[in-house]
């Protein structure tokens, strides 16, 4: 069964054509079936790529989408998150002013992630 988002998002590819109701039902059996992601396996049957499901999920939750493609990232704006941090919670700083920092995450609403994002802000005394 899918979780909330994974059904907004799959209404917003069938509301936008790239997704049909039979092809839906196909994949969320399949992901159900193997424990495959739904968002990986509609990038899979190239109903939507990566980026476009990412722009349609931004747009759900409500937080501002950016690519980072081909962006050259200072390494002191890098190493204000620990790698194994990064890593670990899928989560990068890319831009610094004084105190606040930007932070791009590949699941913005992962409650570990934000936990760990809200951790180090105290920690370091920097503002997100």
């Amino acid at each position: 069964m899918l979780n909330k988002i994974q059904k907004q998002i799959a209404d917003v590819l069938i509301k936008e054509g790239s997704l049909d109701e039979k092809k839906l039902s196909k994949l969320e059996k399949e992901s159900e079936e193997t424990g495959k992601d739904f968002e990986i396996l509609l990038s899979r049957e190239k109903v939507a790529n990566e980026e476009r499901i990412t722009q349609v999920k931004a747009e759900i939750l409500k937080v501002p989408y950016i690519s980072l493609i081909g962006e050259d990232i200072k390494d002191e704006i890098l190493d204000i998150i620990p790698d194994s941090v990064a890593r670990n919670y899928k989560m990068i700083s890319f831009d610094k002013k004084g105190k606040e920092i930007k932070v791009a995450m590949v699941n913005p609403n992962d409650f570990n992630s934000l936990e760990a994002l809200d951790f180090l802000s105290k920690e370091s005394k920097f503002k997100t």
